[in-house]
C-alpha cells in the first residue's frame, strides 16, 4: 500500500466523513492524521495561509494540532510561527493554546506563552511571557548562515 507523505487537513475538515460500501454509511467521529499540511486561499487564489505540523486529531471542525508550523501574509510580508501545539476550530479560523510560540517576520521577533490567532484577520494575540523584538528595516530572520570558510 502506498501512503501520501501528506495529507491534506483541509479536506477532512469540511465535516464528519461518511463511509460505506453497498450499505448504510458509517460516521468517522474521529480522524487521526500523520504529517498533516492545510491552506486557506484568498479569493484571488493566492495563500493566505498555511499550517503543517507531526500530527492532527480531527473531530467535527475542530483539529488538536501537535508540532504546527504555520505561514501568513501580512500587507505582502510573511510571518512564520511555530508551537508544540494548538487547537484550530475551521469555523472561527482560529489558533488557540497555552503553549509557548515563537513568532517571526521580515521586521519582528515575537516569543510568548498561550495566544489566540485569527487566521482570517491576520490578528496575533500572545497572552504571557511575551517578548517582542522590533527592526526598524526588514532583516531575514529565517535565513541559513552562510558556510564558514
Amino acid at each position: 500500500m502506498v501512503r501520501p507523505r501528506h495529507a491534506v487537513l483541509l479536506l477532512v475538515l469540511l465535516g464528519p466523513l461518511a463511509v460505506g460500501v453497498g450499505g448504510p454509511p458509517i460516521s468517522v467521529s474521529r480522524v487521526v492524521i500523520q504529517n498533516f499540511r492545510s491552506r486557506e486561499l484568498k479569493s484571488d487564489g493566492t495563500v493566505a495561509w498555511t499550517l503543517h505540523g507531526r500530527q492532527a486529531v480531527v473531530t467535527g471542525g475542530r483539529a488538536v494540532l501537535t508540532d504546527v508550523e504555520g505561514q501568513m501574509m501580512v500587507d505582502s510580508e510573511e510571518y512564520q510561527l511555530t508551537s508544540p501545539g494548538c487547537v484550530y476550530e475551521k469555523e472561527q479560523q482560529t489558533l488557540r493554546s497555552q503553549e509557548p510560540i515563537q513568532v517571526r517576520g521580515p521586521r519582528l521577533m515575537l516569543d510568548g506563552v498561550g495566544y489566540d490567532v485569527d487566521l482570517a484577520a491576520r490578528r496575533i494575540v500572545v497572552r504571557q511571557q511575551v517578548r517582542l523584538k522590533l527592526f526598524n528595516s526588514p532583516v531575514d530572520l529565517l535565513a541559513k548562515p552562510a558556510p564558514e570558510k
